[in-house]
């Protein structure tokens, strides 16, 4: 049995009261736990599935049929709540998958299965006919983890138990002296990062996972956001840890620094998914926020080093795991090799023992080991006097301005950088755009800038599904107005 379920059966033996799975609706101790997870894995052995499609908002069920779908050897696939139908039927036909579990709200062509366990009686269940377009071997694969990649068809990631096993005792042992006992997810279950860290970390640790609904954590789709009612939920959950995306790390800094926020009880705060300012981990340290940034790509079962606080450097995403090996070619490409990488994408071959993975990351190792990531090689552009500049770069330290939400540079085969923002609050911009300015190299300053009303978002084209922007569609969308930057 793999170590994390072997872990849990252990717990409901050795400690039956401890809770360790919670939502708004229901607690599970140790016990309850490992008797829902053994129950759900019989249902599902008899029900014949070989792929379980997932499409759940954060509640226990959502974890409670990962583990069971480990357990009775079948793989899963997540699928986000916000992806369009064209996506979802994509993911499905892909996958070759056989039964999803939805919720009851959503409507699904299809019967119910006759036996509904009673964990799942409050959901949808749905037969589906596995496509046979795909002929992918799926022995060993325990997770389909589809990318959002940069178009509007998601790629499929394939690992095994033991990819995400690895990574996530790797992460225990690194945050094992935090001693953290209660962890907020506060990202879609479905994204892998809070899926592994969030999730099967905390698990393995003995800890609580505590849930909420999206809704209930101030989101709405994949860019509606309410902060105060994130500030809300993280008050009211009270957890000793969380993960966040750049885009949250601004939001908790600035409820913060007005006392919407306090982080007396937490203990550890990821932050990863794109670039991260210094400035804001700075910040971040001097209003007692415990923030480390991080850094993971799906194709590596989510993390490949972290910053922790007995191991960190301002400006680094930390120590790659020691079981991963690295190396940069003569453009700075990051490539890894180690036991943690996929399998294969689904559709592709599968990948060779010991072959090196070309992550499309630049960057390097500093003489202490820690790891320094720059930007996306596809990103890198380079100005009409040749000068490379990673926009990543620049837009990580322009998004600490006051006012900015979001910001897109633009600059490639151009003599200077302009810059698409988004602000709720722009009078601060000026002064906030002339102090980047002052502390950037000329061919990095943003010389002209303009506000675009429609914030950049995964349902108008301009964002990916985990929040990277998607640069040739902002450009194309916004191409008269880039233009007349550059009048």
């Amino acid at each position: 049995m793999a170590e994390l379920l072997a872990h849990l059966e252990t717990l409901s033996n050795t400690h039956p009261a401890k809770r360790l799975l919670s939502d708004e609706t229901q607690s599970l101790n140790a016990e309850a736990l490992w008797r829902e997870v053994t129950t759900l894995s019989a249902w599902l052995s008899k029900s014949g599935s070989r792929v379980l499609a997932v499409m759940l908002d954060n509640r226990v069920e959502w974890v409670l049929l990962d583990l069971a779908a480990r357990h009775a050897g079948i793989c899963m696939v997540p699928m986000p709540l916000f992806f369009s139908p064209e996506q979802i039927s994509h993911l499905i036909e892909q996958s070759g998958a056989d039964l999803l579990v939805t919720e009851e709200a959503i409507a699904w062509p299809g019967e119910h299965a006759i036996d509904v366990p009673e964990a799942l009686s409050v959901l949808r269940i749905v037969h589906l006919q596995a496509s046979t377009a795909n002929a992918t071997d799926l022995s060993d694969a325990a997770r389909i983890s589809f990318t959002s990649g940069s178009t509007g068809r998601p790629k499929g990631v394939c690992l095994s138990m033991s990819n995400m096993e690895r990574i996530a005792e790797s992460l225990k042992t690194r945050l094992s002296p935090l001693g953290i006992e209660r962890h907020l997810a506060t990202l879609p279950l479905a994204m892998l990062l809070e899926n592994i860290a969030g999730v099967d970390v905390p698990l393995l640790s003995g800890a609580e996972v505590v849930l909420r609904r999206m809704s209930r954590l101030g989101f709405e789709g994949s860019s509606g956001f309410n902060p105060l009612r994130w500030a809300a939920a993280i008050t009211e959950a009270d957890p000793e840890s969380l993960i966040l995306i750049p885009q949250l790390l601004q939001a908790l800094l600035a409820l913060t620094a007005s006392g919407g926020v306090t982080a007396d009880r937490i203990k550890f705060i990821a932050v990863g998914g794109g670039k991260v300012a210094s400035q804001q981990i700075e910040q971040a340290h001097a209003l007692g926020l415990p923030v480390y940034e991080g850094y993971g790509l799906t194709e590596n079962a989510s993390v490949v080093a972290v910053n922790s606080p007995a191991q960190s450097r301002v400006g680094s995403v930390g120590r790659p795991f020691e079981h991963l090996e690295l190396r940069f070619d003569v453009d700075g490409e990051l490539y890894l090799r180690g036991d943690t990488l996929m399998l294969g994408y689904l559709g592709e071959p599968r990948r060779r023992a010991g072959e090196w993975l070309a992550t499309g990351d630049i960057g390097y190792l500093d003489n202490d080991g820690y790891l320094y990531i720059s930007g996306r090689r596809k990103n890198i552009f380079i100005n009409s006097f040749g000068r490379n500049l990673s926009p990543e770069w620049v837009e990580s330290e322009a998004i600490s301005i006051e006012g900015i939400d979001q910001i897109a540079l633009i600059g490639d085969a151009r003599p200077y950088n302009v810059a698409l923002i988004v602000s709720r609050a722009p009078d601060s911009i000026h002064s906030g755009i002339d102090q980047l300015n002052a502390r950037l190299p000329d061919y990095a300053r943003v010389k002209r800038w303009m506000l675009v009303e429609a914030p950049f978002s995964y349902e108008n084209g301009c964002l990916t599904a985990n929040g990277r922007l998607q640069r040739d569609r902002i450009q194309t969308r916004y191409r008269d107005a880039i233009e007349a930057l550059y009048v």
